[in-house]
C-alpha cells in the first residue's frame, strides 16, 4: 500500500476538494502535517485556494516557500504568522509586503530566507523589523543581502546555521566582519557567486 505522501498534490487536492470543509475536523493530525508544507507560485495558485490549504493544515506549523508575488498572499501569511516554522521568499518580492509578517510574533519560526531588498526597499522599512525578540526559535538564516544583515535586528546569538549568497563585490574583510556577528555558528555555507 502506497503512502498518501507519494500521491501527486493535484490528485490529493481533487480528493480533498470533495470533502466539505465543515467536515474538516475529520482530517487527522498526520494529514494536517501533509498540508502544512507547500510552495506558492503562480502555477499552483491557479489550481487551488490557499485558504483551503491553510484550513487543511489545521494548526500544524507551516513550512512555506514563496515563488510568486501577489499581495493577497502576504495577508494570508500575516494572519498565520504564528504558525510559520520555515519561510523562504525566493522570488523578488516587495519587502514592504513582507514586513508586516516579520514584525509580528513568530514563535515557531526556525528557518528564514528573506528576499533581497531591491531598489524599492527603503532603509526605513527594513529598520522597523526586529527579530531579536519576536523569533525565539530562529536558528537557520539565509541571507542574500548585506543590507538586510545590517538593517534588520537579528537574534545573532541564536543563529547556528548561516547561508550567505551575498554579492562577490564584498571584500573578504567585510564578509569576515559579517560572519563575526554570529557568535554561535555551527555551520556556514557561503555560496557567493
Amino acid at each position: 500500500m502506497a503512502k498518501i505522501s507519494a500521491l501527486p498534490v493535484e490528485l490529493l487536492l481533487h480528493i480533498l476538494s470533495e470533502i466539505p470543509f465543515s467536515s474538516s475536523h475529520f482530517i487527522s493530525k498526520p494529514t494536517r502535517a501533509l498540508w502544512s508544507k507547500f510552495t506558492l507560485d503562480a502555477v499552483y495558485m491557479v489550481g487551488y485556494n490557499i485558504k483551503d490549504l491553510l484550513t487543511l493544515s489545521g494548526s500544524a506549523p507551516l513550512e512555506i516557500v514563496v515563488e510568486s508575488r501577489p499581495w493577497r498572499l502576504y495577508h494570508l501569511l500575516e494572519a498565520n504568522s504564528s504558525r510559520l516554522r520555515t519561510l523562504s521568499i525566493r522570488r523578488a518580492s516587495r519587502f514592504d509586503n513582507l514586513c508586516p509578517i516579520l514584525k509580528r510574533a513568530l514563535p515557531l519560526l526556525e528557518d528564514l530566507a528573506p528576499p533581497e531588498p531591491g531598489n524599492w526597499a527603503s532603509e526605513d522599512i527594513w529598520s522597523k523589523v526586529d527579530l531579536s525578540s519576536s523569533a525565539p526559535r530562529l536558528r537557520h538564516l539565509h541571507l542574500s543581502s548585506q543590507f538586510a544583515l545590517t538593517e534588520i535586528r537579528w537574534p545573532f546569538s541564536q543563529i547556528t546555521v548561516l547561508e550567505l549568497t551575498i554579492s562577490s563585490s564584498e571584500t573578504e574583510a567585510t564578509r569576515a566582519d559579517m560572519i563575526a556577528n554570529f557568535p554561535n555558528l555551527v555551520e556556514l555555507y557561503d555560496t557567493t557567486p
